[in-house]
């Protein structure tokens, strides 16, 4: 009994023993595992710490740059902001918020980082707040600033004007600030016209265009003017005293003939006549010798001999218009056949072609080089210059619609650039035929040799507003006979006929 009493009290304490080492391991693990994941807990944030620092890191600073504070009323009044980093890299394509005037403005930066609002301010001083919000890449910034519209200090240029009773061509005045010296756009004038002969005065408003030029588009009886030119505009500052022009306005023009000259290469060009006449007269278009060279010539006999067009082998260009008075007309083709002998546009010759078309009263004439250089005469005027490659000329009888500048592509090449350019001619109301004459050089082997096209053109009126589809003229080119009724309405053409000159006269 004892001995069994005994096993039992062994096997207990073995029991309790191996419970204990139990509660122990036990105790163990899940002190472990509390340090584990201490230790885990801790490196989470660690991480998320880290992540939180280089995100902070890629948000770059950013800083607001005004570049324009002060400006002129109506004279390009602009703000001129840019967005950028700390290195002052440009940021684009972000929407800056401009605060000015009770008002705000949405903008956003191009390529340089460049936003610019134009203003529409009264002349004063302004605050401004300019704000970039800020995304996930870049920080916010904001920028506080005055800008000053000043008062437009303005100049008006313009000079004593003489026009035509229906014409369309209109008196101007040209709006200048003289300061910056750029054209002003959208200021009012008051014309106030005085008739010399009624002894009343009218009075007509313009407003200047975005090249500063307001005009007084009123077509006037015939009979002399005064006109008193003032500013309607509290916000501008007039610098100039003058503000009186005279104005002269002449019965319709009869004779509005013009010639056009485009400059393509010191080898090609192009001249084009407009015949303007209340009659019609058969043109003559030969080959002829002319101050030792061959040439092709335009001229009609009717009434009496007045020369057009004149086009040389070697590419000397010359036209006029104006007066029949074959005395004179004889004259002016002499002096332009002794410059084109000389090679030389001499300013003697042409004073005395103006002194000629001053005792007409009207007309013009045009030489021009192959190189590009011309001069241009009318009655009360005369002027030098050089086309370079791509300019061109429109030289009317009047002065006040002379026109130079480059041309653009055409579809129909430069022909019908040729006459385009004279049917858009303003000047003019008895317009007939339009004659272009396309001169081209060419070398080969040593060789050089040119040819002359020449097309004919009825000036319908279509490209100024005019209806004379009914106004043409018989054509002779060489022997070859073509009637008035098979020229086409312009910009068509027709060709008339092409020669080529073998050897070129040096």
């Amino acid at each position: 009994m004892k001995f069994k009493t005994k096993i039992f009290t062994v096997m207990i304490l073995f029991s309790i023993l191996i419970l204990s080492i139990s509660f122990v391991s036990a105790s163990e693990d899940i002190n472990m595992e509390e340090d584990l994941n201490q230790n885990f807990t801790s490196k989470i944030d660690e991480v998320e710490k880290q992540n939180l620092e280089n995100e902070t890191s890629k948000i770059k600073n950013t800083k607001i740059e005004i570049a324009k504070k002060n400006s002129y009323y109506k004279d390009e009044s602009n703000l001129i902001c840019f967005l950028k980093d700390n290195d002052s890299r440009p940021i684009k394509n972000k929407k800056l918020i401009i605060s000015i005037n009770k008002k705000k403005h949405i903008k956003t930066t191009d390529n340089l980082g460049k936003i610019t609002l134009k203003l529409d301010l009264k002349p004063s001083s302004y605050k401004v707040n300019i704000k970039f919000e800020g995304d996930g890449n870049y920080s916010s910034s904001s920028k506080n600033a005055n800008i000053t519209i000043k008062k437009a200090p303005l100049i008006m240029k313009f000079n004593n004007y003489e026009t035509y009773e229906k014409s369309d061509l209109f008196f101007k005045v040209k709006i200048i600030n003289n300061d910056t010296k750029k054209p002003v756009e959208g200021i009012k004038l008051l014309f106030k016209v005085y008739s010399l002969k009624d002894r009343q005065y009218e009075n007509y408003y313009a407003i200047s265009n975005k090249n500063g030029i307001a005009s007084l588009n009123e077509n006037l009886k015939v009979g002399n003017y005064k006109i008193y030119i003032s500013m309607k505009n509290n916000h501008t500052r007039y610098k100039n005293g003058k503000n009186i022009a005279r104005m002269k306005v002449k019965p319709t023009a009869e004779v509005g003939c013009c010639s056009i000259y485009i400059q393509i290469s010191n080898n090609e060009g192009i001249t084009s006549f407009r015949r303007d006449s209340t009659y019609a007269a058969n043109l003559y278009i030969k080959l002829v010798k002319w101050y030792g060279r061959t040439a092709i010539k335009q001229y009609k006999l009717r009434n009496t001999y007045f020369f057009h067009s004149i086009t040389t082998s070697d590419g000397w260009l010359m036209g006029t218009g104006g007066a029949d008075n074959p005395y004179i007309n004889r004259r002016i083709e002499r002096l332009a056949g002794q410059m084109v002998s000389s090679k030389k546009i001499q300013i003697a010759k042409i004073k005395r072609i103006r002194r000629y078309l001053a005792s007409l009263g009207i007309g013009h004439f045009t030489i021009k080089a192959p190189d590009g250089r011309y001069a241009v005469v009318w009655p009360k005027k005369y002027r030098f210059g050089k086309l370079k490659d791509g300019e061109y000329i429109s030289v009317p009888n009047s002065r006040y619609c002379f026109r130079h500048g480059s041309y653009d592509k055409i579809n129909g090449g430069f022909v019908k650039l040729g006459v385009k350019i004279a049917a858009s001619d303003p000047f003019g109301v008895n317009r007939r035929d339009i004659t272009t004459f396309h001169w081209k050089a060419t070398t080969k082997e040593g060789s050089t040799t040119s040819t002359v096209s020449v097309y004919g053109s009825n000036d319908n009126g279509r490209y100024s507003r005019k209806h004379t589809l009914h106004l043409k003229d018989n054509i002779y080119f060489k022997n070859k006979f073509y009637s008035k009724y098979a020229l086409p309405k312009a910009l068509n053409k027709k060709l008339l006929g092409k020669h080529e000159f073998r050897q070129l006269t040096s």
